[in-house]
Formats: C-alpha cells, structure tokens, sequence
C-alpha cells in the first residue's frame, strides 16, 4: 500500500482536488450566508409587523386622552402614522386584519367628533348624542382588539 501512496504525484491529485476543495467551500458560506439573509427578513417581516401592532395601540391609547389632545398637532400625527399603519396592513397581513384597523379608524372619528365638538354653548342634546356614539365606539374598538390580537397571531406571537 505505501508504494502505490508514493507513486502518486501529490502536485496533480492537489491540482485537481483544489477546486473542489474550493467550491465546497464557496457553498459552505452560500448556504450561511442564505440562512442568515432568510433570519434577516424573517425579522424585518416580524418588526414590521409588529410596528402595526404598536402604532395601534398607540393610536387607541390617545383616543381616551382629553379633548385639549384630541385638538393637537401631537394627537393628529399619531393619527397619520396610524393611518399609515393601517395602508401599511394591507400588504403585510390577510384582509381581516386590514378591516379591524379600518373599524377602529372608522370609529375613532366618532370618538374625535364628540370630543372635539362637544363643549359650552354646544346644544346639549348634540352633546348627549355625540356622547353615545362616542360611548358605543370606544366599546366597539375594545370589542375588535382581541379580534385584531387573534387575526394577527399567526404573523406576530402576542403574548399577555
């Protein structure tokens, strides 16, 4: 066995075997590299996501502010970004969750609309309606945000 190793020219079997040797390599950190570029997007996916979910939140806290805020630039432009959020939905979620953000949108204008109308020398019976809508409208989004919670778990895990 040791003369036919010694009768081997080493040079040619390493000229030949280089390149596979190589190539190997080479599809060793291509096969790296693709996981982490799928770990990669799997995260902005999930950031994005969850982006969503947070300016939502964000959104329907500052809805039970007081009217002063519901008057501000600060209110209005957590409006926009909820607003953006919600187009935003749409590519990143099924329809489902694109409509419970749109309910809630949709009813937020109700809460907005008594609370920026309402006050002195406003009809009362104006306010008393306004009031209700407002009432039935912070119900309502309370009722869609475990309905959103459970649309949008089999894209973001949300955990109590």
């Amino acid at each position: 066995m040791l003369r036919f190793l010694g009768a081997i020219d080493w040079k040619t079997v390493s000229a030949v075997a280089s390149p596979f040797i190589s190539a190997a390599i080479a599809l060793f950190i291509l096969r790296s590299q693709r996981k982490q570029d799928a770990a990669r997007n799997r995260l902005e996916l999930l950031d994005r996501r969850l982006d969503i979910y947070t300016k939502t939140l964000q959104f329907c806290q500052a809805l039970f502010d007081s009217p002063e805020f519901i008057r501000s630039p600060a209110f209005s432009a957590i409006h926009r970004e909820f607003i953006l959020a919600m187009k935003r939905s749409k590519m990143l979620f099924n329809s489902e969750v694109a409509g419970y953000l749109e309910r809630i949108n949709l009813e937020a204008f109700k809460i907005k609309g008594s609370k920026e109308f309402a006050g002195p020398g406003v009809d009362p019976h104006l306010v008393k309606s306004l009031f209700d809508d407002a009432m039935k409208a912070f119900a309502t989004i309370e009722a869609t945000m475990p309905q959103l919670e459970a649309a949008m778990s089999p894209y973001v895990e949300l955990r109590n």
